[in-house]
């Protein structure tokens, strides 16, 4: 299960990386300008944090399908209430305070921080991304506290 848990992480990181030479293909700026490199930082972090949900998710549920299932409601909950379908300033109070529980909504926060940057500033950004670091951390422990569970089971 550790071997799974790691895999996922590597390959989260291989699609990144993918994702980098693609971007950089299509548009060298991405990668010469602050912004760019702020974008891909976040989406990183990001991308670290919804690996360990993941992972966590795939340490509880064991059928494929049901795992699929349970993925896409996530997902799709995740963006609606974090303000990926619909922006922020629209969502009411109540939907915006549902969002705050899910890493997403702190990532897309963070890209409409950086996308109305005018000069290079982490002040705003760090609140965010130690909160979805927060994310990764709590659900990589979650992971391994049930992946320890699981092999004392199977062990008795």
């Amino acid at each position: 299960s550790l071997e799974i848990a790691l895999a996922s992480f590597m390959l989260s990181l291989i699609v990144m990386i993918f994702v980098a030479i693609l971007a950089a293909i299509l548009d060298i700026s991405v990668f010469t300008s602050y912004k760019g490199l702020l974008y891909f930082g976040n989406l990183l972090i990001y991308t670290i944090a919804v690996t360990a949900i993941s992972v966590s998710l795939g340490f509880v549920i064991t059928n494929e399908d049901t795992m699929g299932m349970i993925s896409v409601l996530l997902s799709l909950i995740m963006a609606f209430f974090s303000g990926a379908f619909v922006p922020m300033e629209l969502l009411s109070n109540n939907v915006k305070m549902i969002g705050k529980i899910f890493p997403a909504s702190y990532f897309i926060s963070n890209n409409n921080i950086i996308a109305e940057m005018t000069s290079f500033s982490i002040n705003g950004l760090v609140g965010n991304l130690l909160i979805v670091l927060g994310f990764a951390l709590l659900f990589t422990v979650i992971g391994v506290i049930i992946n320890n569970i699981q092999i004392k089971k199977e062990i008795s």
